[in-house]
């Protein structure tokens, strides 16, 4: 199964949806129930343009890291991939968690590129 590509450029904005999920997702971000392990393989696959992509990178299956982010969605209570017919991708209500992720991961991620 091929993953499509995906990359900030797609990124819908927050105010493509509904005020009250972002309001929930930026409440359940907060939470400390929230893996940020997880969060930082959602924030991979954003990163690497796919599933897969991801996955080799990890050097793990692209099962381990979609279930990692079905067990980030399952706690937000949303549906972060969707799976299409030829691959992944992430759906709106993703790519809003990742623009609302905590500064602090984003921060270290930026920190560590430069090291």
């Amino acid at each position: 199964m091929t993953d499509y590509p995906m990359t900030p450029a797609t990124l819908p904005p927050t105010s493509a949806l509904p005020p009250a999920t972002v309001a929930l997702i930026k409440d359940m971000l907060a939470v400390p129930c929230v893996d940020k392990l997880n969060l930082e393989i959602l924030q991979l696959v954003a990163r690497a343009g796919s599933v897969r992509s991801a996955a080799i990178k990890m050097e793990v299956h692209p099962t381990t890291v979609r279930r990692h982010i079905q067990d980030l969605g399952d706690s937000l209570g949303v549906a972060l991939l969707e799976t299409l017919r030829r691959g992944t991708r992430i759906t709106p209500s993703g790519w809003a968690v990742l623009a609302l992720m905590s500064p602090s991961v984003q921060q270290r991620d930026v920190a560590q590129a430069r090291v």
